[in-house]
């Protein structure tokens, strides 16, 4: 008669355990689901220019199309459809270029060696003549100037375009 006793109230114990268990798991799993939730919908409002790209590191290219932005969103950096690589700034206005429109442009590229050259085809149609600068970088800063940094960062190249 004590082992069946026994057996109920572990049983009962079992059950009651495995309940708080689940109650525990679906709150946790709501939990996740809200935080999830709340993640997507901050990522999914934020600015565009959170996520846009403000920097050319060395191997890194602008095809046709491709762009940079200023981190405030201001200035955009695009080599256009055209084969010009053209600064506009928030008014939509050209405050740069590179004056290679019309030309067969491929491509735009921040090379290893601190160059940035515009490629046509085969050939460099344009370059800011920064070679031997190993490591340096292309940044779209916030007052609208492009400028090359080598690494140190001390500027070896810019626009001159800061409004």
């Amino acid at each position: 008669m004590h082992s069946v006793f026994l057996a109920t109230i572990l049983e009962e114990n079992l059950r009651a355990d495995l309940g708080i268990k689940k109650n525990l798991m679906k709150k946790l799993l709501i939990t996740l689901l809200v935080a999830l939730c709340l993640v997507t919908t901050l990522f999914l409002t934020s600015p565009a220019t959170a996520l846009a790209k403000t920097t050319l590191y060395p191997g890194e290219e602008l095809r046709r199309g491709d762009f940079i932005t200023s981190p405030n969103g201001q200035y955009k950096f695009i080599q256009q459809e055209d084969g010009n690589l053209v600064l506009y700034n928030g008014s939509g206005v050209p405050l740069w270029n590179n004056e290679q429109k019309g030309k067969a442009v491929s491509r735009t590229i921040m090379q290893d060696d601190g160059n940035l050259v515009t490629y046509g085809y085969p050939e460099a149609l344009w370059s800011s003549r920064t070679s031997g600068s190993l490591g340096a970088y292309l940044m779209l800063q916030d007052d609208g100037n492009i400028v090359i940094y080598q690494p140190h960062p001390d500027p070896i190249w810019t626009t001159n375009t800061v409004e």
